[in-house]
C-alpha cells in the first residue's frame, strides 16, 4: 500500500497521522494475510517498525516536525495495543544505515517515551544526509530476523518524502522482506517523492 501525503498548506502532520492509524488498524485487525506462523494473529501485539526518512529534505516546509508531531500522537494512542519501534535512516553517514545504531527502539510494549526521546535526542536531519531507502528496509528485515520474535506479526512502515539516492535495491528489499513475513507499507510523505519507486516497493512488500 502506497500512500501519498501530498501538501503544502501545514497538514503533512495531520495526514500522516489519519495514514498510521489506517495502517495501524489493518494490523490490529488481522487483514493481512501473512502472519507469523500462520497464526490468526487477533490477540497478540503485532510489532510495528517505524522506519522513518532522516535525510536533509525532510527539513523542507517543516516536514520533519510534523512527522514527530505525528508519531508521538501515534505511540501514546497505540502503546498498549501493539509494540512500536524506531528506525531513522541513514544514520551515522550519508548513506549508512546498520540496524545496531539505526533502530533507535526496538519494538517494545509501552513504548512511548522511548520513540519520542529518541526523535527528541535525534534532533533535526543534517542537511547533508541522502535517502538510501533499499539499505534502510535491508536493516529493518535484519532487525527482525536477529529479534526472532515468531510468535508476533512484524510490519514495517516506510515513511519518505524522497526517492532512493544511495544506489540500493528498494523494490527488492522489499520483495525480501515480504518473503520473511514482514510486509512493507509505504507513506510518500510531501510532494517530491518517487511515486513510480514507492509503488513497486508497496507492491513488492506485499501491501
Amino acid at each position: 500500500m502506497l500512500i501519498a501525503a501530498e501538501s503544502s498548506s501545514g497538514s503533512f502532520g495531520v495526514t500522516l497521522m489519519r495514514f498510521l492509524i489506517a495502517i495501524i488498524l489493518t494490523s490490529l485487525l488481522g487483514l493481512s494475510s501473512v502472519h507469523a506462523g500462520g497464526s490468526s494473529g487477533a490477540c497478540e501485539q503485532p510489532n510495528i517498525l517505524v522506519v522513518l526518512d532522516y535525510s536533509g529534505s525532510m527539513n523542507q516546509y517543516n516536514k520533519w516536525n510534523q512527522a514527530v508531531n505525528a508519531i508521538n500522537q501515534l505511540v501514546n494512542i497505540f502503546e498498549r495495543s501493539m509494540r512500536i519501534g524506531l528506525m531513522l535512516f541513514p544514520w551515522n553517514g550519508e548513506c549508512s544505515v546498520n540496524h545496531n545504531q539505526a533502530v533507535r527502539t526496538p519494538c517494545l510494549p509501552d513504548n512511548a517515551a522511548n520513540v519520542s526521546n529518541q526523535l527528541r535526542g535525534a534532533g533535526s536531519p543534517p542537511r547533508g544526509h541522502n535517502t538510501p531507502i533499499g539499505r534502510a528496509i535491508e536493516q529493518a528485515t535484519q532487525h527482525f530476523n536477529e529479534r526472532q520474535d515468531m510468535g508476533r506479526r512484524n510490519f514495517i512502515v516506510l515513511v519518505t518524502d524522497g526517492e532512493e539516492t544511495c544506489r540500493g535495491g528498494p523494490v527488492d528489499a522489499a520483495r525480501n522482506a515480504f518473503a520473511r513475513d514482514y510486509p512493507v507499507f509505504v507513506i510518500g510523505f510531501g510532494n517530491g517523492v518517487d511515486r513510480g519507486t514507492l509503488n513497486r516497493i508497496a507492491q513488492a512488500g506485499g501491501t
